[in-house]
């Protein structure tokens, strides 16, 4: 599967991973999810695309990319 092929399935278990530390406060847990997305999307460019609908907000981070 390409998505596997391109990372996204440790891409998934990183972020499941920050969700669930219980050990970390919300702003740092909010810090690593903006960090691994930005290293993500830097390797691939193209999976931008799969996270940036603003109706569909899977991650709850389209405010974080928004330049407003």
């Amino acid at each position: 599967m390409l998505a596997e092929r391109r990372g996204f399935g440790d891409f998934q278990k990183q972020m499941t991973a920050i969700k669930n530390n219980m050990s970390i406060s919300s702003a740092e847990a909010e810090q690593r999810e903006y960090q691994l997305k930005r290293q993500y999307y830097t390797t691939y460019p193209s999976a931008r695309r799969l996270f940036d609908d603003d109706d569909d907000d899977v991650f709850d981070d389209d405010d974080v990319f928004d330049d407003d």
